[in-house]
């Protein structure tokens, strides 16, 4: 744990209160404190609610009230590092399995305070627990997802190597990697979507991003098709031959 104690903490990010997010995190706790280098994260959220959750988990570790992430790499030994949230008031009594557009100014507070450490420099990166859309846009929230919000709360930050800007999604599994060049929008209406500069800008974020964030020199991006076999020359659909192919 000695590296782990020198690492700047991860801020997470409280997620939809009514949800499974909390209990998901203290599993990851559990199962990640014992760990030689785990790395220190702590949670941004209202601690009496927390609180509560874990009695009722019987989890066999405390809560830590935390005053700045600077604290969470020490109380990280001692058990979850609760950072509270502010400017939103307490959250103490949502209901589980009930979402309300009630906690909406909470989810999204914790999300921006989350940004605003990494930023700063104070947490080495943000983790998301799920979060509710339905409710938060209920609310008045503009964004489709986390990926557009985090986009738009980093979209003046310097670029590493002056590299190309652009929130993207990424799913992992071993060396394989996915990005979708269409996020959070209706099936039907990605065709339309689609352009060869959106996926241009797609793949040249996605090459930056393995190369400064994952260490791999030089990159290997394949393209998929939109329709079923590719298009089978124009016969299953033409955004293959008209959109797909001159972007690549």
């Amino acid at each position: 744990m000695a590296e782990a104690a020198k690492a700047l903490p991860l801020a997470v990010s409280m997620g939809e209160p009514a949800g499974i997010g909390t209990e998901v995190l203290l599993r990851s706790y559990n199962r990640l404190k014992p760990l030689d280098g785990a790395p220190p994260f702590f949670l941004i959220d209202d601690p009496v609610r927390v609180g509560r959750i874990m009695r009722a988990a019987r989890v066999p570790f405390p809560l830590v009230s935390i005053e700045k992430a600077a604290d969470a790499a020490a109380a990280f030994a001692e058990g979850l590092p609760v950072l509270p949230l502010t400017d939103v008031g307490t959250i103490a009594d949502v209901e589980p399995g009930k979402p309300s557009a009630a906690t909406a100014g909470a989810v999204i507070r914790s999300i921006e305070m989350a940004v605003s450490l990494s930023l700063r420099g104070e947490a080495g990166g943000v983790v998301t627990l799920p979060i509710q859309k339905s409710v938060l846009q209920e609310a008045g929230f503009k964004h489709p997802g986390h990926t557009e919000f985090l986009g738009a709360l980093t979209e003046e930050a310097p670029m590493p190597n002056n590299g190309p800007r652009g929130p993207l999604m990424m799913l992992a599994a071993g060396g394989f990697r996915t990005i979708p060049v269409t996020v959070h929008q209706a099936l039907g209406s990605v065709p339309e979507s689609l352009n060869a500069d959106l996926i241009l800008k797609t793949g040249l974020i996605a090459a930056h991003s393995l190369s400064q964030d994952f260490g791999l020199a030089s990159p290997r991006l394949a393209v998929a098709g939109l329709n079923p076999h590719a298009g089978e020359d124009g016969r299953m659909g033409t955004e293959e031959r008209d959109v797909i192919a001159p972007a690549v």
